[in-house]
């Protein structure tokens, strides 16, 4: 079943992604205040933190989808990418 999958995608990879946009738009803003590496170091270290989690709530779906399908991470991983669009750009 795939409750867990579900969940995992609600609890985790969900929130994950936020604080991760979150962290961007932070970044953002500290480089259009001062362009200068040194002023925006921390929020550059935030967001690549926020990234790594992502990815790995990410990895994490799959794993669980995989479990649940009877699949292997990579075939989920398969099944889906023609559905992974960013900006309009399939995933390939």
């Amino acid at each position: 079943m795939l409750t867990n999958t579900l969940n995992h995608l609600m609890t985790n990879v969900l929130p994950a992604a936020r604080d991760y946009a979150q962290a961007e738009n932070e970044l953002s803003r500290a480089f259009d205040r001062n362009s200068d590496p040194n002023t925006w170091e921390g929020e550059g270290r935030q967001a690549k933190r926020r990234a790594a989690e992502v990815a790995i709530a990410i990895d994490g779906l799959a794993d669980r989808a995989a479990s649940a399908l009877g699949l292997t991470p990579e075939q989920v991983r398969q099944k889906v990418a023609s559905g992974c669009t960013i900006d309009g750009a399939k995933r390939d």
